[in-house]
């Protein structure tokens, strides 16, 4: 009967808002559109630690049928005045002292902007979203992802339709 108790959230986020636990401030942040439309990360300025969920991956990429490729480089680009010193992103360990994050955020950063460049040359190019996952090299990123580098075939079909305009940004 535990359902019975759950009600709906009445409170949303449009940039940021704080939440306090005795004298530590619990910063809840919306940096724009990056794995989801409603990606949120919750930040601890006292600690300088971010939890970003999905909004940054260290050691994979995940799945991106709904993500924003095209955006994602920018949302994340909100992190770095942080002047972090713990991470703890959707994936992977957590990421420790300000160069490590840096290059984790860079990393990130140059997978989604090579993806969106490479899916997008395929796509003039009239390929279909099948033949145009075949043509992918990511190898450049195999360092940082592994064997999770290259995208999905619900990636690719994704950023076709952001090229579109056929993706749903709510």
């Amino acid at each position: 009967m535990l359902f019975r108790s759950l009600k709906a959230p009445n409170l949303t986020v449009s940039q940021s808002m704080s939440l306090w636990s005795g004298n530590k401030e619990f910063r809840i942040l919306y940096l724009g559109h990056a794995h989801t439309a409603g990606d949120l990360v919750v930040y601890v300025p006292s600690e300088r630690a971010a939890a970003t969920g999905d909004i940054v991956f260290k050691s994979m990429v995940g799945w991106q049928g709904d993500a924003f490729p095209n955006e994602h480089p920018a949302t994340i680009e909100g992190l770095k005045p942080l002047n972090l010193d713990l991470l703890l992103p959707g994936h992977g360990d957590h990421v420790q002292g300000n160069a490590a994050i840096t290059t984790t955020i860079a990393n990130m950063q140059s997978y989604l902007r090579d993806e969106f460049t490479q899916v997008s040359e395929a796509k003039k190019k009239g390929l279909s979203a099948d033949d145009a996952l075949k043509q992918l090299n990511f190898s450049a990123h195999q360092a940082a992802y592994g064997q999770g580098v290259t995208p999905t075939l619900a990636a690719v079909r994704r950023i076709y339709d952001i090229i579109d305009g056929k993706a749903n940004a709510n």
